[in-house]
Protein backbone atom coordinates (compact mmCIF):
# COMPACT_ATOMS: atom_id res chain seq x y z
CA UNK A 1 0.00 0.00 0.00
CA UNK A 2 1.21 3.48 -0.83
CA UNK A 3 0.62 6.51 1.36
CA UNK A 4 2.16 9.98 1.61
CA UNK A 5 3.44 12.13 4.41
CA UNK A 6 4.76 15.69 4.47
CA UNK A 7 8.18 15.08 6.09
CA UNK A 8 10.58 12.40 7.20
CA UNK A 9 10.70 11.87 10.95
CA UNK A 10 13.44 13.33 13.08
CA UNK A 11 13.45 10.03 14.98
CA UNK A 12 11.66 6.70 15.05
CA UNK A 13 11.33 7.25 18.79
CA UNK A 14 8.05 8.59 20.12
CA UNK A 15 9.39 9.03 23.61
CA UNK A 16 11.38 11.91 22.06
CA UNK A 17 8.68 13.30 19.79
CA UNK A 18 5.02 12.45 19.29
CA UNK A 19 4.45 14.82 16.38
CA UNK A 20 2.66 13.54 13.28
CA UNK A 21 5.97 12.94 11.47
CA UNK A 22 7.23 10.58 14.17
CA UNK A 23 3.80 8.97 14.61
CA UNK A 24 3.41 8.21 10.91
CA UNK A 25 6.91 6.74 10.73
CA UNK A 26 6.90 4.69 13.94
CA UNK A 27 3.43 3.22 14.32
CA UNK A 28 3.79 0.31 11.85
CA UNK A 29 6.96 -0.86 13.64
CA UNK A 30 5.87 -1.16 17.26
CA UNK A 31 3.38 -2.71 19.63
CA UNK A 32 2.35 -1.47 23.03
CA UNK A 33 1.46 -3.38 26.11
CA UNK A 34 -2.04 -2.14 25.23
CA UNK A 35 -3.38 -0.29 22.21
CA UNK A 36 -6.55 1.41 21.01
CA UNK A 37 -8.63 -1.07 19.03
CA UNK A 38 -9.87 -0.66 15.45
CA UNK A 39 -11.90 0.55 13.73
CA UNK A 40 -12.30 3.76 15.78
CA UNK A 41 -9.13 3.47 17.90
CA UNK A 42 -10.76 5.05 20.92
CA UNK A 43 -11.09 2.06 23.28
CA UNK A 44 -8.01 0.72 25.06
CA UNK A 45 -7.57 -3.05 24.79
CA UNK A 46 -4.83 -5.68 24.84
CA UNK A 47 -1.92 -5.70 22.43
CA UNK A 48 1.19 -7.47 23.76
CA UNK A 49 -0.83 -8.03 26.93
CA UNK A 50 -3.67 -10.54 26.49
CA UNK A 51 -5.13 -10.16 29.99
CA UNK A 52 -4.67 -8.09 33.14
CA UNK A 53 -5.75 -7.71 36.73
CA UNK A 54 -5.88 -4.47 38.73
CA UNK A 55 -5.45 -4.86 42.49
CA UNK A 56 -4.52 -3.04 45.68
CA UNK A 57 -6.95 -0.15 45.20
CA UNK A 58 -5.55 0.64 41.76
CA UNK A 59 -1.89 0.56 42.75
CA UNK A 60 -0.95 -2.90 41.38
CA UNK A 61 -1.29 -4.09 37.78
CA UNK A 62 -0.61 -7.66 36.66
CA UNK A 63 -0.29 -8.17 32.90
CA UNK A 64 -0.25 -11.58 31.21
CA UNK A 65 1.53 -11.45 27.86
CA UNK A 66 1.14 -13.28 24.60
CA UNK A 67 3.69 -16.05 24.24
CA UNK A 68 6.39 -16.55 21.62
CA UNK A 69 6.71 -12.93 20.52
CA UNK A 70 9.76 -12.17 18.38
CA UNK A 71 10.95 -8.86 17.01
CA UNK A 72 12.06 -7.94 13.52
CA UNK A 73 15.58 -9.23 14.21
CA UNK A 74 14.21 -12.61 15.28
CA UNK A 75 14.97 -12.03 18.96
CA UNK A 76 12.40 -12.94 21.59
CA UNK A 77 10.36 -10.34 23.42
CA UNK A 78 9.06 -11.16 26.89
CA UNK A 79 8.24 -9.73 30.30
CA UNK A 80 11.83 -8.60 30.89
CA UNK A 81 11.52 -6.31 27.87
CA UNK A 82 8.29 -4.81 29.20
CA UNK A 83 10.07 -4.18 32.50
CA UNK A 84 13.03 -2.65 30.67
CA UNK A 85 10.82 -0.34 28.58
CA UNK A 86 8.77 0.97 31.48
CA UNK A 87 11.79 1.52 33.73
CA UNK A 88 13.57 3.28 30.87
CA UNK A 89 10.57 5.55 30.24
CA UNK A 90 10.32 6.38 33.94
CA UNK A 91 13.99 7.36 34.23
CA UNK A 92 16.12 10.12 32.78
CA UNK A 93 17.92 9.01 29.62
CA UNK A 94 20.72 10.57 27.60
CA UNK A 95 18.12 12.29 25.42
CA UNK A 96 15.22 13.22 27.70
CA UNK A 97 13.98 13.53 31.29
CA UNK A 98 11.57 10.93 32.72
CA UNK A 99 8.72 10.66 30.26
CA UNK A 100 5.61 12.58 31.30
CA UNK A 101 3.35 9.57 30.64
CA UNK A 102 4.90 7.72 33.60
CA UNK A 103 6.12 10.61 35.73
CA UNK A 104 4.63 13.59 37.52
CA UNK A 105 6.81 16.67 37.71
CA UNK A 106 9.83 14.52 36.86
CA UNK A 107 9.13 11.86 39.53
CA UNK A 108 8.45 8.31 38.33
CA UNK A 109 5.03 6.88 39.18
CA UNK A 110 6.57 3.39 39.58
CA UNK A 111 7.31 1.90 42.97
CA UNK A 112 8.42 -1.49 41.61
CA UNK A 113 8.30 -3.47 38.37
CA UNK A 114 9.02 -7.21 38.47
CA UNK A 115 8.47 -10.27 36.33
CA UNK A 116 6.94 -13.64 37.13
CA UNK A 117 8.30 -15.81 34.36
CA UNK A 118 8.60 -14.75 30.71
CA UNK A 119 4.92 -13.97 30.22
CA UNK A 120 3.86 -11.96 33.26
CA UNK A 121 4.84 -8.53 34.52
CA UNK A 122 3.73 -6.98 37.82
CA UNK A 123 3.71 -3.21 38.25
CA UNK A 124 3.36 -1.45 41.60
CA UNK A 125 2.62 2.27 41.49
CA UNK A 126 3.58 4.76 44.17
CA UNK A 127 -0.10 5.69 44.40
CA UNK A 128 -3.29 5.06 42.48
CA UNK A 129 -3.13 6.75 39.08
CA UNK A 130 -6.19 7.17 36.87
CA UNK A 131 -4.13 8.11 33.81
CA UNK A 132 -1.68 5.19 33.83
CA UNK A 133 -3.84 2.47 32.28
CA UNK A 134 -5.16 4.43 29.27
CA UNK A 135 -1.68 5.89 28.71
CA UNK A 136 -0.38 2.35 28.15
CA UNK A 137 -2.39 2.25 24.93
CA UNK A 138 -0.80 5.37 23.45
CA UNK A 139 1.95 5.68 20.88
CA UNK A 140 4.63 7.01 23.23
CA UNK A 141 4.48 3.72 25.19
CA UNK A 142 5.98 1.64 22.36
CA UNK A 143 7.64 -1.50 23.71
CA UNK A 144 11.37 -1.93 23.05
CA UNK A 145 13.42 -5.13 23.03
CA UNK A 146 16.36 -4.59 25.36
CA UNK A 147 18.72 -6.77 23.31
CA UNK A 148 18.18 -4.62 20.21
CA UNK A 149 17.79 -1.19 21.76
CA UNK A 150 20.46 1.48 21.58
CA UNK A 151 19.80 4.98 22.93
CA UNK A 152 21.28 6.62 19.82
CA UNK A 153 20.97 3.97 17.12
CA UNK A 154 17.29 3.38 17.78
CA UNK A 155 16.51 6.94 16.72
CA UNK A 156 17.14 5.98 13.08
CA UNK A 157 17.06 2.17 13.04
CA UNK A 158 14.00 1.02 14.98
CA UNK A 159 13.51 -2.63 15.89
CA UNK A 160 10.02 -3.46 17.09
CA UNK A 161 7.62 -6.36 17.29
CA UNK A 162 4.94 -4.67 15.18
CA UNK A 163 3.27 -5.83 11.96
CA UNK A 164 5.90 -4.24 9.72
CA UNK A 165 9.67 -3.83 9.83
CA UNK A 166 11.18 -0.59 8.59
CA UNK A 167 13.53 -1.77 5.84
CA UNK A 168 14.61 1.48 4.16
CA UNK A 169 14.51 5.20 4.83
CA UNK A 170 15.76 7.76 2.35
CA UNK A 171 15.18 11.04 4.24
CA UNK A 172 12.93 13.41 2.38
CA UNK A 173 11.99 10.78 -0.20
CA UNK A 174 10.60 7.47 1.01
CA UNK A 175 10.22 5.04 3.92
CA UNK A 176 9.68 1.35 3.17
CA UNK A 177 8.10 -1.20 5.51
CA UNK A 178 7.75 -4.92 4.90
CA UNK A 179 5.53 -7.49 6.55
CA UNK A 180 6.77 -9.08 9.78
CA UNK A 181 6.46 -12.75 8.85
CA UNK A 182 6.62 -13.88 12.49
CA UNK A 183 4.05 -11.42 13.83
CA UNK A 184 2.44 -12.84 16.95
CA UNK A 185 -1.11 -12.00 15.82
CA UNK A 186 -2.10 -14.91 13.60
CA UNK A 187 -3.04 -13.94 10.05
CA UNK A 188 -1.95 -10.32 10.40
CA UNK A 189 -1.01 -8.06 8.79
CA UNK A 190 -2.83 -8.46 5.50
CA UNK A 191 -0.58 -6.20 3.47
CA UNK A 192 2.86 -7.30 2.24
CA UNK A 193 4.21 -3.86 2.99
CA UNK A 194 3.77 -0.10 3.09
CA UNK A 195 5.61 2.55 1.13
CA UNK A 196 5.43 6.07 2.56
CA UNK A 197 6.35 8.74 0.03
CA UNK A 198 7.56 12.03 1.49
CA UNK A 199 5.73 14.75 -0.48
CA UNK A 200 6.03 18.08 1.26
CA UNK A 201 3.84 20.32 -0.87
CA UNK A 202 0.08 19.75 -0.93
CA UNK A 203 -0.44 20.18 -4.69
CA UNK A 204 1.88 17.35 -5.87
CA UNK A 205 0.70 15.20 -2.96
CA UNK A 206 -2.92 15.42 -4.07
CA UNK A 207 -1.95 15.04 -7.73
CA UNK A 208 -0.18 11.79 -6.83
CA UNK A 209 -3.32 10.63 -5.07
CA UNK A 210 -5.55 11.36 -8.06
CA UNK A 211 -3.10 9.54 -10.31
CA UNK A 212 -3.48 6.51 -7.98
CA UNK A 213 0.18 6.55 -7.07
CA UNK A 214 -1.16 6.83 -3.52
CA UNK A 215 -3.89 4.67 -2.03
CA UNK A 216 -4.64 6.67 1.10
CA UNK A 217 -3.76 9.92 2.87
CA UNK A 218 -4.49 9.86 6.59
CA UNK A 219 -5.27 12.86 8.79
CA UNK A 220 -1.73 13.43 10.02
CA UNK A 221 -0.48 13.58 6.43
CA UNK A 222 -3.16 15.76 4.87
CA UNK A 223 -1.80 19.26 5.53
CA UNK A 224 -3.30 21.59 2.95
CA UNK A 225 -6.34 19.39 2.31
CA UNK A 226 -9.66 21.10 3.00
CA UNK A 227 -13.28 20.24 2.32
CA UNK A 228 -13.47 22.13 -0.98
CA UNK A 229 -10.44 20.28 -2.37
CA UNK A 230 -11.67 16.91 -1.11
CA UNK A 231 -15.16 17.55 -2.52
CA UNK A 232 -13.70 18.42 -5.92
CA UNK A 233 -11.66 15.20 -5.99
CA UNK A 234 -14.73 13.21 -4.96
CA UNK A 235 -16.75 14.72 -7.82
CA UNK A 236 -14.02 13.89 -10.33
CA UNK A 237 -13.99 10.27 -9.15
CA UNK A 238 -17.60 9.62 -8.19
CA UNK A 239 -18.10 6.37 -6.31
CA UNK A 240 -14.36 5.74 -6.11
CA UNK A 241 -13.17 8.07 -3.35
CA UNK A 242 -14.17 8.53 0.30
CA UNK A 243 -13.10 11.36 2.58
CA UNK A 244 -14.05 12.69 5.99
CA UNK A 245 -13.20 15.48 8.40
CA UNK A 246 -12.11 14.88 11.99
CA UNK A 247 -10.87 16.78 15.01
CA UNK A 248 -7.13 17.37 15.10
CA UNK A 249 -6.37 17.00 18.80
CA UNK A 250 -3.72 19.71 18.86
CA UNK A 251 -5.02 23.25 19.28
CA UNK A 252 -3.56 26.57 18.14
CA UNK A 253 -2.52 29.52 20.25
CA UNK A 254 -0.27 32.47 21.04
CA UNK A 255 2.60 31.48 23.33
CA UNK A 256 5.03 33.42 25.49
CA UNK A 257 8.50 32.33 26.58
CA UNK A 258 8.28 32.77 30.35
CA UNK A 259 12.02 32.17 30.67
CA UNK A 260 12.65 35.41 28.76
CA UNK A 261 11.99 38.91 30.03
CA UNK A 262 9.54 40.76 27.84
CA UNK A 263 6.29 42.70 27.90
CA UNK A 264 4.45 39.41 28.58
CA UNK A 265 6.25 39.15 31.93
CA UNK A 266 3.42 41.42 33.11
CA UNK A 267 0.32 39.26 33.06
CA UNK A 268 -1.78 42.27 32.04
CA UNK A 269 -0.12 42.06 28.62
CA UNK A 270 -0.95 38.35 28.37
CA UNK A 271 -4.51 39.08 29.45
CA UNK A 272 -4.73 41.84 26.84
CA UNK A 273 -3.59 39.49 24.06
CA UNK A 274 -6.15 36.93 25.17
CA UNK A 275 -8.96 39.51 25.21
CA UNK A 276 -8.11 41.25 21.95
CA UNK A 277 -7.99 38.36 19.51
CA UNK A 278 -11.28 37.63 17.77
CA UNK A 279 -11.49 33.84 17.56
CA UNK A 280 -14.46 33.93 15.19
CA UNK A 281 -12.56 36.23 12.82
CA UNK A 282 -9.70 33.73 12.80
CA UNK A 283 -12.04 30.90 11.88
CA UNK A 284 -13.56 32.97 9.10
CA UNK A 285 -10.09 33.44 7.63
CA UNK A 286 -8.72 29.94 8.22
CA UNK A 287 -10.42 26.85 6.76
CA UNK A 288 -11.07 23.77 8.90
CA UNK A 289 -11.06 25.86 12.07
CA UNK A 290 -13.56 26.08 14.89
CA UNK A 291 -13.39 28.18 18.05
CA UNK A 292 -12.79 25.94 21.03
CA UNK A 293 -11.68 26.18 24.62
CA UNK A 294 -8.89 24.52 26.61
CA UNK A 295 -10.40 21.02 26.36
CA UNK A 296 -12.47 19.98 23.30
CA UNK A 297 -14.00 17.30 25.53
CA UNK A 298 -17.72 16.69 25.89
CA UNK A 299 -17.07 15.35 29.39
CA UNK A 300 -14.58 17.83 30.88
CA UNK A 301 -14.62 20.84 28.60
CA UNK A 302 -16.86 23.19 26.66
CA UNK A 303 -17.65 22.24 23.08
CA UNK A 304 -20.57 24.60 22.40
CA UNK A 305 -19.52 27.97 20.97
CA UNK A 306 -22.37 29.88 22.65
CA UNK A 307 -21.33 28.53 26.05
CA UNK A 308 -17.97 30.28 25.63
CA UNK A 309 -19.39 33.79 25.27
CA UNK A 310 -18.69 34.76 28.88
CA UNK A 311 -15.14 33.37 28.96
CA UNK A 312 -12.30 35.92 28.72
CA UNK A 313 -11.52 36.58 25.06
CA UNK A 314 -14.50 34.68 23.70
CA UNK A 315 -17.15 37.39 23.31
CA UNK A 316 -18.79 37.22 19.87
CA UNK A 317 -18.41 40.02 17.34
CA UNK A 318 -20.32 43.15 18.27
CA UNK A 319 -20.56 45.14 21.50
CA UNK A 320 -19.17 42.29 23.58
CA UNK A 321 -16.00 41.95 21.52
CA UNK A 322 -15.62 45.73 21.26
CA UNK A 323 -15.70 45.90 25.07
CA UNK A 324 -13.03 43.20 25.31
CA UNK A 325 -10.75 45.04 22.90
CA UNK A 326 -11.23 48.27 24.88
CA UNK A 327 -10.38 46.42 28.09
CA UNK A 328 -7.31 44.95 26.38
CA UNK A 329 -6.07 48.40 25.35
CA UNK A 330 -6.54 49.65 28.91
CA UNK A 331 -4.52 46.72 30.28
CA UNK A 332 -1.73 47.43 27.78
CA UNK A 333 -1.61 51.08 28.88
CA UNK A 334 -1.57 50.13 32.56
CA UNK A 335 1.32 47.74 31.88
CA UNK A 336 3.28 50.54 30.18
CA UNK A 337 2.65 49.60 26.52
CA UNK A 338 -0.05 52.02 25.29
CA UNK A 339 1.57 52.04 21.84
CA UNK A 340 2.16 48.29 21.69
CA UNK A 341 5.61 46.79 21.11
CA UNK A 342 7.76 44.98 18.58
CA UNK A 343 8.63 41.30 18.95
CA UNK A 344 9.93 38.36 16.94
CA UNK A 345 7.34 35.57 16.77
CA UNK A 346 8.35 31.99 16.08
CA UNK A 347 6.38 30.17 13.39
CA UNK A 348 6.72 26.72 11.84
CA UNK A 349 7.09 26.58 8.07
CA UNK A 350 4.27 24.12 7.33
CA UNK A 351 1.18 25.40 5.53
CA UNK A 352 -1.11 25.31 8.59
CA UNK A 353 1.16 27.76 10.37
CA UNK A 354 3.17 29.81 7.89
CA UNK A 355 0.27 30.38 5.48
CA UNK A 356 -2.65 30.35 7.92
CA UNK A 357 -2.29 30.85 11.68
CA UNK A 358 0.81 33.04 11.85
CA UNK A 359 -0.15 35.81 9.40
CA UNK A 360 -3.74 35.95 10.69
CA UNK A 361 -2.70 36.16 14.36
CA UNK A 362 -0.03 38.75 13.51
CA UNK A 363 -2.59 40.89 11.68
CA UNK A 364 -5.16 40.77 14.49
CA UNK A 365 -2.64 41.71 17.20
CA UNK A 366 -1.25 44.56 15.10
CA UNK A 367 -4.71 45.92 14.29
CA UNK A 368 -6.02 45.78 17.87
CA UNK A 369 -3.03 46.35 20.18
CA UNK A 370 -0.29 47.53 17.79
CA UNK A 371 1.81 44.49 18.71
CA UNK A 372 4.12 44.35 15.73
CA UNK A 373 5.31 40.77 15.34
CA UNK A 374 8.03 39.87 12.87
CA UNK A 375 7.46 36.26 11.87
CA UNK A 376 10.51 34.06 12.40
CA UNK A 377 9.53 31.16 10.15
CA UNK A 378 11.62 28.07 10.81
CA UNK A 379 11.82 24.59 9.34
CA UNK A 380 10.63 21.96 11.82
CA UNK A 381 14.10 20.88 12.92
CA UNK A 382 15.18 24.47 13.63
CA UNK A 383 11.83 25.20 15.30
CA UNK A 384 12.27 22.20 17.57
CA UNK A 385 15.84 23.23 18.40
CA UNK A 386 14.68 26.70 19.42
CA UNK A 387 11.90 25.31 21.61
CA UNK A 388 13.39 22.21 23.21
CA UNK A 389 17.15 22.69 23.06
CA UNK A 390 18.18 26.36 23.18
CA UNK A 391 15.03 28.11 24.42
CA UNK A 392 15.91 31.02 22.12
CA UNK A 393 12.53 32.42 21.18
CA UNK A 394 10.24 35.15 22.54
CA UNK A 395 6.68 34.67 21.31
CA UNK A 396 5.17 31.98 19.10
CA UNK A 397 2.09 31.42 17.03
CA UNK A 398 1.85 27.66 17.19
CA UNK A 399 0.34 24.45 18.45
CA UNK A 400 -1.40 24.48 21.81
CA UNK A 401 -2.80 21.76 24.08
CA UNK A 402 -3.05 18.15 23.00
CA UNK A 403 -4.21 14.85 24.39
CA UNK A 404 -4.68 11.23 23.43
CA UNK A 405 -6.68 10.26 26.50
CA UNK A 406 -9.89 12.08 27.38
CA UNK A 407 -8.74 12.87 30.89
CA UNK A 408 -8.21 16.43 32.16
CA UNK A 409 -4.66 15.66 33.25
CA UNK A 410 -3.72 14.61 29.75
CA UNK A 411 -5.17 17.83 28.29
CA UNK A 412 -3.94 20.26 30.94
CA UNK A 413 -0.45 18.90 31.66
CA UNK A 414 0.56 20.62 28.42
CA UNK A 415 2.15 23.54 30.31
CA UNK A 416 4.40 21.27 32.38
CA UNK A 417 5.44 21.55 36.00
CA UNK A 418 7.52 24.08 37.89
CA UNK A 419 11.21 23.21 37.73
CA UNK A 420 11.01 21.09 34.59
CA UNK A 421 13.43 21.79 31.75
CA UNK A 422 12.85 22.68 28.12
CA UNK A 423 11.88 19.17 27.05
CA UNK A 424 8.79 18.92 29.26
CA UNK A 425 8.06 22.60 30.01
CA UNK A 426 8.81 24.36 26.75
CA UNK A 427 7.31 27.69 27.77
CA UNK A 428 8.76 27.87 31.26
CA UNK A 429 5.52 28.78 33.00
CA UNK A 430 5.29 27.94 36.71
CA UNK A 431 2.30 27.94 39.04
CA UNK A 432 2.48 25.70 42.11
CA UNK A 433 -1.29 25.74 42.70
CA UNK A 434 -1.78 24.53 39.14
CA UNK A 435 0.83 21.80 39.67
CA UNK A 436 -1.02 20.52 42.72
CA UNK A 437 -4.27 20.35 40.79
CA UNK A 438 -2.52 18.26 38.13
CA UNK A 439 -1.22 15.88 40.78
CA UNK A 440 -4.70 15.59 42.24
CA UNK A 441 -6.09 14.81 38.77
CA UNK A 442 -3.82 11.79 38.39
CA UNK A 443 -5.13 10.37 41.66
CA UNK A 444 -8.82 11.16 41.11
CA UNK A 445 -11.05 8.43 39.69
CA UNK A 446 -14.55 9.90 39.84
CA UNK A 447 -15.79 11.99 36.92
CA UNK A 448 -17.34 14.62 39.18
CA UNK A 449 -14.08 15.15 41.05
CA UNK A 450 -12.12 15.35 37.80
CA UNK A 451 -14.55 17.94 36.45
CA UNK A 452 -14.12 20.04 39.57
CA UNK A 453 -10.33 19.84 39.39
CA UNK A 454 -10.39 20.75 35.69
CA UNK A 455 -12.62 23.75 36.40
CA UNK A 456 -10.21 25.00 39.06
CA UNK A 457 -7.22 24.54 36.76
CA UNK A 458 -8.89 26.36 33.87
CA UNK A 459 -9.73 29.26 36.19
CA UNK A 460 -5.99 29.65 36.82
CA UNK A 461 -5.31 29.56 33.07
CA UNK A 462 -7.98 32.21 32.48
CA UNK A 463 -6.39 34.49 35.07
CA UNK A 464 -2.69 33.89 34.39
CA UNK A 465 -2.87 33.28 30.61
CA UNK A 466 0.37 31.31 30.18
CA UNK A 467 -0.76 31.06 26.55
CA UNK A 468 -3.77 32.39 24.69
CA UNK A 469 -5.70 29.44 23.28
CA UNK A 470 -7.38 30.29 19.97
CA UNK A 471 -9.05 27.38 18.19
CA UNK A 472 -9.02 23.71 17.27
CA UNK A 473 -8.35 22.66 13.66
CA UNK A 474 -9.77 19.82 11.64
CA UNK A 475 -7.84 17.45 9.43
CA UNK A 476 -9.03 15.28 6.57
CA UNK A 477 -8.52 11.69 5.49
CA UNK A 478 -9.07 10.56 1.91
CA UNK A 479 -8.75 7.13 0.30
CA UNK A 480 -9.63 5.14 -2.76
CA UNK A 481 -12.52 2.81 -2.02
CA UNK A 482 -10.43 -0.27 -2.78
CA UNK A 483 -8.68 0.32 0.57
CA UNK A 484 -10.59 -2.14 2.72
CA UNK A 485 -11.38 -2.00 6.42
CA UNK A 486 -10.08 1.58 6.74
CA UNK A 487 -9.40 2.97 10.17
CA UNK A 488 -11.72 5.71 11.36
CA UNK A 489 -9.78 8.69 12.73
CA UNK A 490 -12.76 11.01 13.22
CA UNK A 491 -12.77 10.56 16.98
CA UNK A 492 -9.29 9.17 17.64
CA UNK A 493 -7.42 11.85 15.77
CA UNK A 494 -4.30 11.59 13.67
CA UNK A 495 -2.08 10.26 16.44
CA UNK A 496 -3.88 6.97 16.99
CA UNK A 497 -2.95 3.39 16.21
CA UNK A 498 -4.79 3.86 12.91
CA UNK A 499 -1.32 4.51 11.50
CA UNK A 500 -0.28 0.91 12.17
CA UNK A 501 -2.19 -0.49 9.14
CA UNK A 502 -2.51 -3.84 10.84
CA UNK A 503 -6.03 -4.63 9.63
CA UNK A 504 -6.20 -3.06 6.16
CA UNK A 505 -5.92 -4.61 2.72
CA UNK A 506 -6.36 -3.56 -0.91
CA UNK A 507 -9.14 -4.95 -3.10
CA UNK A 508 -7.78 -4.18 -6.53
Amino acid sequence: MNQAHRRSPRYFRQDLSTASDETAASMPVFNGLLWTAPPTHTQVTGDIAKDWTIMNAGKTYIFDLHENIVNHNGNKFDSEDVKFTLEWLGAESDNRPPHSSVSTGGESIFKDIRTNGPNQVIIDLVEADSVFFPQLGQRYMNMQTQADFDEEGSKDAPVGTGPYAMTSHVPGEKIEYRKHSDYFKAGLPYLDGIDTFIIRDPTPRFAAFEAKRLDIILMGSSHGLYSDIATAMEKRHQGEVTWYEGLHTVGRGVHFNHRKEGPWSDKRVRQAVNLAIDRDAICQAIPACFPGYQLPSATYGITDRAALNDKPGWAPAGPGKDAEIAAAKKLMAEAGYPDGFEVDALCRDSVDYAERLCPVAEFLLRETLNIRATLDVKETGAWNEAQQQTGEWMMEFGSANSANVDHPYNWLEYWGFCGEGLFENIRGWCNEDYDQLLRDMRKATETAELKDLATQAIAILDEEVPSAHLFWPSRFSIRWNYVMNPADEKNAGQYSAARRFENQWLNK
